[in-house]
């Protein structure tokens, strides 16, 4: 009764708040309730009821439908229930409404009362207490183009049956949000699952308010010690948009946490957050006419039009059309229309398809066939990588349309997004670091993007190591690691008059010089004590032979390849000149050859050869990069003392100091002069390669391997590591190093690349002097047996005795005549 006394009032007030959109688009009037919050002006409504959207429809009739358009000012019940009874009282066969909940409600009511249809698109969804039963009668009047809360419950019922939750934080903007949940709950318990859930209602109407708002309640949930790691959002896009805004700010968005969404509208989710925790469950709507952008409710309103279009043109169609008098909810009994439900009926039975999806209302008025999508981003069509530049793994080019990433490891991206048909927004690490942990704990660098989870995947030329390893995942290795120093190429050196001595070192010219004066005089015994050498033969041209001078001689002629005259035609001669032939052959020919490599480089002077050299001088100052791997490396090794103790604090007491900011700085400071850097031989070997008053030193120390860094228990590392296994396995990888490295060369082999070469010492000529050695022994064993053999077989059978009647001369007379 408090109502209808309020009647006349606001009808006089009607003229105020009550539009007509002209008639020229048909007869056929609909009333149209709509709350500022629908956000639809009188040109948006006039292009839904207008006949060219509709120009192909067989089934309209040429009367059309006219919108009476009728707006309230926020959610206001007593306005709507008053704008609703005027509408009818206008003659309008039925109503359409964009309004809140308590204004549906009253709207529900009026036309449950005076039994004319109301088809509702709610601009949110609202408890099922809004659909009022339709008692006794067969058919509701009141038809939602949304499903009801019901629906959502099962639907989150269907999902949650497959995870292991015991307890969840929900939370809600608005009160349709505790019907879900008290559905749900119900229903899990039905299922024998219980859940325990901590309810969080956050109260906004400004954007502004909602961030404040949620930064407060998660914050004061955190100071009781409640850090849930299961949650569910309901609500409006901006509530869901906002609230994983704040669980990444207090670390409420990792791996250990996930997010269930239900939502209507998309949640325009930045890149930050696409790393494989949220589950957005929401409904599906035709890809045809739905974009991220759209709005859920002109969907359902655009649907509602095209409904009622259709419904009265088939009651038209069925029926005489005779016009009756207007309903009436003045004083006294309610005045009802007389329609004979049949525009009622039709729309109760409506199966129809629209830009929503299906439509088909159940008995009590709910459009319940509805479809839900789970779109799990924790690996999404499109995710956040990180580029660590780096010459050639990654690198950037500036053009009119940005800036784009190339190299070596965009390569292998690349070829990953094609194996797994995924794609990739890429940004520069922030600070231009790798990344090592600091003494709070945290980390920086690329290592810190992605711990953080501000990137999906970081790609450099990232070492591989245990401390890293401990706070990210990696691939498996696209490529082996090495440290090795450069140095800047020596100037020329100034000519060294002896540097034909420089093949051999100074033991063994020493050594060579003692063997040709212990060899010739080992011959020139031989000669004297042999009984067949030239000493022995008191007449012929070999007698000179047997000198010292001779001997000498012999021994420089054959050192000088010029020839082995005179020949020794004894045996130990023969032995002895025989070994020494062959020492002088090794000789010749090791000189010979590294004569050849130091007249080749001979011009340069490499201070340090190896890194050993580098740590035992102060001379030339060492560093590497500031807060990378290798740094961490020597920091770490300084605790055990020894070599890289000496480096490490060599490096920490440099003035200005031996660490610099990126590879670039390091080069530029090695081609400067007296500094060496320290650093990744592959990239070392890139840069040399292009630089070619660069060279490299030494064999490569701490040795591992370059991956991609992703967070801890990321799904996609084993596809990602396959990836790599297959290029390795068909020679890509390879094609790719050549690619990068070696095509693109502007220094010659001979500018790029060192030989080191080093004396010949006594230690690797040794063997040829044993074998000389060995030589000059068996000669005076030869002369030992010589002697033998003359003494007992050769001398007695070729020496006549000097009793023999053969050996004695015939006696002379005096005056010389032979005596006979």
């Amino acid at each position: 009764m408090k109502t209808r006394e309020t009647l006349p009032l606001l009808l006089l007030l009607s003229p105020l708040l009550f539009t007509t959109v002209p008639a020229t688009l048909g007869s056929t009037a609909i009333g149209v309730i709509l709350d500022d919050s629908a956000q639809i002006d009188d040109d948006a409504l006039a292009r839904l009821f207008a006949r060219l959207d509709v120009a192909d429809d067989v089934n309209v009739t040429d009367e059309g439908l006219r919108p009476v358009v009728a707006r309230i000012t926020g959610d206001d019940p007593s306005a709507a229930i008053w704008q609703g009874c005027r509408l009818v009282e206008e003659g309008v066969l039925a109503l359409l409404s964009a309004t809140g909940c308590r204004s549906l409600l009253v709207i529900n009511s009026v036309s449950a009362t005076l039994r004319i249809p109301h088809v509702a698109t709610p601009v949110r969804s609202c408890p099922a207490g809004v659909m009022p039963g339709h008692g006794s009668s067969a058919l509701p009047y009141t038809f939602n183009m949304r499903p009801s809360p019901e629906v959502h419950a099962h639907a989150l019922r269907d999902m949650l049956n497959t995870l292991t939750w015991t307890m969840v934080t929900f939370l809600y903007d608005h009160d349709d949000g505790l019907t879900v949940m008290k559905n749900l709950l119900e229903a899990l318990a039905d299922d024998g699952k219980p859940l325990k859930a901590v309810f969080l209602k956050i109260e906004w109407d400004t954007e502004e308010d909602l961030g404040r708002t949620t930064d407060e309640r998660v914050r004061n949930l955190l100071e009781q010690g409640i850090k849930p790691n299961s949650f569910i959002v309901y609500g409006r896009s901006a509530l869901a948009r906002t609230l994983l805004q704040k669980a990444d700010k207090y670390s409420l968005l990792t791996r250990e946490t996930q997010w269930i969404i239900l939502q209507e509208e998309s949640v325009q989710v930045p890149a930050l957050f696409a790393t494989g925790i949220v589950t957005f469950f929401r409904l599906t709507f035709s890809r045809a006419t739905y974009s991220p952008h759209s709005k859920v409710h002109s969907l359902y309103m655009q649907d509602a039009v095209s409904l009622l279009r259709e419904s009265v043109s088939e009651a038209h169609a069925s029926v005489a059309w005779a016009p009756s008098s207007p309903a009436s909810c003045g004083f006294g009994p309610n005045k009802v229309l007389n329609e004979d439900r049949k525009l009622t009926r039709i729309l109760a039975t409506s199966k129809t398809t629209g830009l929503s999806g299906p439509i088909q209302f159940d008995e009590a008025g709910w459009n319940n066939l509805s479809r839900w999508e789970i779109i799990n981003v924790e690996f999404m069509a499109k995710n956040g990588t990180l580029a660590h530049k780096e010459e050639p793994f990654v690198m950037k080019r500036e053009t009119p349309a940005g800036p784009v990433f190339y190299g070596f490891c965009i390569d292998i991206l690349d070829q990953m997004a094609k194996d797994h048909n995924f794609r990739y927004d890429i940004y520069e690490t922030p600070d231009r670091k790798f990344g090592v942990q600091l003494d709070n704990g945290s980390w920086n660098g690329a290592i810190g993007q992605v711990l953080s989870r501000h990137a999906d995947i970081a790609v450099s030329d990232l070492v591989i190591s245990a401390q890293r390893e401990e706070v990210v995942d990696f691939t498996k290795p696209y490529l082996d690691y090495g440290v090795r120093l450069i140095l800047k190429k020596p100037v020329d050196k100034e000519q060294n008059w002896w540097g034909f001595l420089a093949p051999l070192d100074g033991t063994v010219w020493w050594s060579i010089l003692g063997a040709v004066f212990s060899v010739s005089v080992l011959l020139y015994l031989l000669h004297r004590y042999s009984p067949y050498g030239s000493y022995k033969q008191p007449h012929g041209p070999e007698k000179h032979h047997s000198d010292l001078k001779e001997t000498v001689w012999f021994i420089i002629g054959s050192l000088m390849q010029q020839g082995g005259e005179p020949i020794q035609n004894f045996i130990s001669g023969r032995i002895l000149s025989a070994f020494w032939w062959f020492f002088v052959l090794i000789i010749i020919a090791t000189y010979t050859a590294n004569l050849a490599a130091f007249l080749t480089v001979s011009r340069m002077d490499i201070p340090v050869r190896s890194v050993q050299d580098l740590a035992q001088q102060a001379k030339i100052k060492y560093g590497t990069v500031r807060d990378s791997n290798l740094q961490s490396f020597f920091r770490s090794r300084s605790q055990e003392g020894g070599m890289y103790e000496r480096m490490w604090n060599f490096m920490v007491g440099s003035d200005p100091s031996a660490f610099v900011d990126t590879t670039v700085e390091g080069l530029e400071r090695v081609q400067k002069g007296d500094y060496a850097f320290l650093w990744d031989t592959a990239v070392l070997e890139y840069e040399k390669n292009r630089k070619c008053d660069l060279i490299i030193i030494g064999d490569p120390f701490y040795k591992g391997g370059y991956g991609f860094a992703m967070p801890r228990g990321a799904p996609y590392r084993d596809d990602l590591s396959m990836t790599i296994l297959r290029m390795q396995g068909s020679g890509h990888i390879e094609k790719l190093q050549t690619r990068w490295w070696t095509t693109n060369s502007t220094c010659s082999d001979e500018e790029a690349t060192m030989v080191e070469t080093t004396k010949v010492e006594f230690v690797g000529m040794a063997g040829v002097f044993a074998v000389l050695l060995m030589g000059c022994a068996l000669s005076v064993i030869a002369l030992f047996l010589e002697l033998a053999w003359h003494l007992f077989v050769t001398r007695p059978r070729d020496t006549p005795d000097r009793h023999s009647p053969a050996e004695i001369p015939p006696p002379q007379l005096p005056n010389g005549d032979l005596f006979v």
